[in-house]
């Protein structure tokens, strides 16, 4: 992705990967050339029906997609999104904010709010049966 007027401060966006891991470079240039200003990984996002309650039917391979905010000092003029494929989707860029903005591309946000609460509620009863 180039943006010859540049931006600052970091990016942010929706993936998923549902095999094979991926990646972020942002560059000082244009074209991936330049300053290498931040990379970082993207692991593989588990898309299996059953094993995310987000995801629920086997029509949904690029499910769940997950936010990601990359930040770095400069003014990057193109980022690569690196990856196989057909087997890793970009959803929701947000330039100039490391916070993913606008709405969750699917109901993971309360999916693993849900999860977290139940977690800490079996936790909590554990604690309270083996003093």
């Amino acid at each position: 992705m180039n943006v010859a007027a540049g931006f600052t401060t970091g990016f942010s966006f929706y993936y998923s990967a549902i095999h094979d891991a991926g990646s972020i470079t942002v560059w000082i240039g244009l074209n991936d050339t330049g300053t290498l200003l931040q990379t970082i990984t993207l692991p593989v996002t588990s898309s299996e029906v059953g094993t995310n309650p987000a995801c629920t039917q086997t029509d949904e391979p690029y499910c769940p997609f997950f936010a990601l905010g990359v930040t770095f000092s400069g003014t990057a003029e193109s980022v690569d999104f690196g990856g196989t494929v057909n087997q890793i989707g970009f959803d929701n860029i947000t330039l100039g904010s490391a916070t993913a903005g606008g709405s969750t591309p699917e109901p993971v946000t309360f999916t693993l709010l849900g999860l977290g609460l139940a977690s800490f509620a079996v936790i909590s009863r554990r604690k309270r049966r083996h003093p």
